[in-house]
């Protein structure tokens, strides 16, 4: 593919399995690394990432040979083992995800909104979040604590 070229920007949102607090704030700096470890293996770069106890966001630079439902299964299911390794017996990531393409133009943007989690869900809670999104995209995404 030496005369390919792909530049594909997405932000990708998953959650723990019911949105149980299952993110320790003293790992999540080392899951997201792991993360980035795990992304790099398939040239993928994670330019952001950042949640909350029970949720993640990223923003991802996706390589041309890489399938987003291959990455996404690595990333939860190698993550998912990791953390119990770290104690969290219990920790489970919820079944699927949402994933959403960014210009290159709103790079910035998304990585500021990314970076400001924690701030942001001082105000509101993810189901606002995922409203907000669902209107945006005029979709009705709606991520199922019961699956």
């Amino acid at each position: 593919m030496a005369h390919s070229f792909v530049e594909i920007y997405l932000h990708v949102i998953f959650s723990t399995k019911n949105r149980l607090p299952l993110i320790p704030h003293d790992l999540e700096s080392r899951l997201y690394s792991y993360f980035g470890g795990i992304a790099r293996k398939r040239q993928v770069l994670i330019l952001k990432v950042n949640g909350m106890s029970d949720h993640i966001h990223m923003m991802l630079k996706l390589h041309a040979s890489v399938a987003l439902s291959l990455l996404m299964k690595e990333l939860k299911s190698y993550s998912m083992s990791w953390m119990k390794t770290q104690g969290v017996k219990n920790f489970s990531w919820q079944e699927g995800y949402g994933a959403f393409s960014c210009s290159v133009t709103h790079v910035e943007a998304l990585s500021k909104y990314i970076e400001n989690q924690k701030e942001h869900h001082r105000t509101d809670t993810f189901d606002q979040e995922i409203g907000i999104l669902n209107k945006l995209w005029g979709i009705k995404w709606m991520v199922d604590t019961n699956d």
